[in-house]
């Protein structure tokens, strides 16, 4: 709703940001090990860039040293899908 309706110039600049910071930040995750990488820890600029914005655990540095608790190379989450296909249909450009 903030970027306008899909398919509008504004949204698909936001949703080009995003999937641009999106596979960046998969990268980065996964080379800097960052975990508790859940969607309280992420945000969303307002050009659409996605940035996580709590490095509490990363380099495999953590309170209590317990770094088992998430093993995902990278995260994709449900509203992350959305974004890319907001129509649920998985046949949009971007989504292919």
């Amino acid at each position: 709703a903030e970027f306008g309706l899909p398919g509008s110039p504004s949204f698909e600049a936001a949703r080009s940001n995003f999937i641009a910071s999106q596979a960046g930040y998969a990268i980065a995750s996964y080379l800097l090990q960052a975990k508790d990488r859940h969607n309280g820890n992420l945000l969303v600029s307002k050009e659409g860039h996605l940035v996580h914005i709590d490095f509490g655990f990363i380099l495999e540095i953590s309170p209590g040293g317990n770094m088992g608790f998430e093993s995902a190379a990278f995260k994709l989450s449900h509203e992350m899908t959305q974004l890319l296909d907001p129509g649920g249909a998985r046949t949009s450009a971007v989504w292919a």
